[in-house]
């Protein structure tokens, strides 16, 4: 994936971004408002509804 160059259109731009935030940055960042984990490992603590 590349995030720097040039895109043939706005919406490519977009896509690759959305990818990016939606793929890596968001899982893997770590939140303080899930105890300072990512959001992947805050969701492996949680209990299966009954």
């Amino acid at each position: 994936m590349r995030l720097r160059g040039v895109y043939r259109s706005r919406g490519d731009s977009h896509a690759a971004i959305a990818s990016y935030i939606h793929g890596f940055y968001n899982p893997t960042r770590l939140h303080s408002a899930l105890g300072y984990l990512s959001p992947n490992d805050y969701a492996k603590t949680l209990k299966p509804a009954a």
